[in-house]
Parts: structure tokens; sequence; C-alpha cells
């Protein structure tokens, strides 16, 4: 079956969160997701209360800034950084969305593209403390996702926009301050993660496959099963 998301981390040593450690490891975040160009370092700040759902820090884009502790699990900062460099290139999709003619969908799709890329990028220099093996967790809006994307890589259906909108309507009406939703989106994405991985595929792989993907459309769901669950089979 899997491992409980509970029991899944990665393996890594706690660093300073400071401007040199923070420098040393976007270095290898660029070279993760194959990118050569030269970025200014985020700016760094506290925690604050929004801030405590996460795992240690997170990435504010509106402020281009890590809140973060003082001390945290290097791969923390790793996956949050990816997030930065993602918005720097212009392809973190959450924050490509206009709230004004976004659906719920495109939030959760967008999420999922940004998470998958960062958990792929993550395990690849932080292993998973398990066996790589799927996760689960009882959780409906996992299984409806799971139950979509599968329905679409087997040809049964087309791109499940509509579908996937009324999933999370019925099931997390407030996503954005919704448990089920955050732990979906999480168990989705590594499970993404480890398939990618299996398909020999690399975070730059995908990256590319994004970019591409974004010259066709702008639509997350669309972004979401081309760069992402088309990879998956």
């Amino acid at each position: 079956m899997g491992y409980n998301l509970s029991l899944l981390d990665h393996e890594s040593e706690e660093v300073d969160v400071t401007s040199e450690s923070i420098e040393k490891i976007l270095e290898d975040c660029k070279q993760e997701l194959g990118l050569s160009g030269k970025y200014n370092l985020p700016h760094i700040k506290p925690r604050v209360v929004s801030d405590l759902m996460t795992m240690g820090a997170s990435y504010v884009p509106s402020g281009k800034s890590i809140h973060s502790s003082p001390i945290v699990s290097e791969h923390v900062l790793f996956h949050e950084l990816i997030h930065y460099l993602m918005d720097e290139e212009g392809l973190l999709i959450n924050e490509l969305l206009n709230p004004d003619n976004s659906y719920l969908v495109d939030y959760l799709c967008a999420h999922l593209i940004d998470e998958t890329i960062a958990e792929l990028a993550t395990s690849n220099v932080f292993p998973y403390g398990t066996e790589n093996d799927l996760v689960y967790s009882q959780n409906p809006l996992t299984d409806e996702i799971n139950r979509v994307q599968a329905d679409y890589l087997e040809g049964k259906e087309d791109l499940q926009d509509e579908k996937l909108d009324e999933a999370i309507l019925n099931l997390c009406p407030s996503p954005f301050n919704n448990v089920n939703y955050r732990e979906a989106v999480r168990v989705v994405a590594i499970n993404n993660a480890i398939k990618l991985r299996e398909n020999e595929l690399s975070s730059s792989d995908i990256v590319t496959k994004l970019r591409e993907s974004r010259k066709e459309s702008s639509e997350p769901h669309e972004l979401y099963f081309k760069a992402i669950v088309d990879c998956l089979e």
C-alpha cells in the first residue's frame, strides 16, 4: 500500500538560515532545475503566525522573501528556494493566476504543478527516509484526484477540470483554510515525484516541458495534465 504521509520525510541536516547558507543552497537548486542565470538572494524574514502551518520555512512571493525559523532542515530551505527560482523564471503557476477569473480547480492544479516540481527536485537531492514507495492518506480529495488522473491516462476522459472543480467544492469548500486540501496536494505531489523519478525524468525535464506547455496554454489544469500527468504513464 505504501507509507502513511506522517512517516515520510527527507533526510537532511539542520542549517542556520543566513545569506551564506541560502546562497549555497540556491546554487544547488539552480543545478537541479537546469538553470544558469544569476538571481538576487531572497530576503530572509522571521516566521509569522500565518506561517505556522509550514515545515519551518516558507517562500512568500509578494515580498520575494523566505520566512523562516533561525534553524531549519536543509531540505526545507531547498524546497522553498525551488519555489523562489520558479517564481523568478515566471513559472510559479499559482502566482500567475488572476483571482477575478480563476476557479478552485485552477488553484488546485497550480498548487499541484508547483509542489510536484519542488518535491521532485528536493527528493532528488535529499532522498526520502523510507523506501521509495508511494504514500497514502485517508483523504477523499486525494482519492478523487487519483481517480481523475487514472481515467485521463487510460484515455477514458478528456481533461477533468469540471469534475475536479465539483469535487473540491464538495470535499473542501474552503481549500485555503482546509487541512484536507493541503494534505491532498502534498500526497499527490510526492507520489507524482516518485513516479516521475521512476520514469527517469529529471526536474529540468519537467521545467522544460512546463515552458513548452505554456506556449500553448495558460490554463492551469491544461498545464498540469500536459506537463505533469502525461509524464506519469
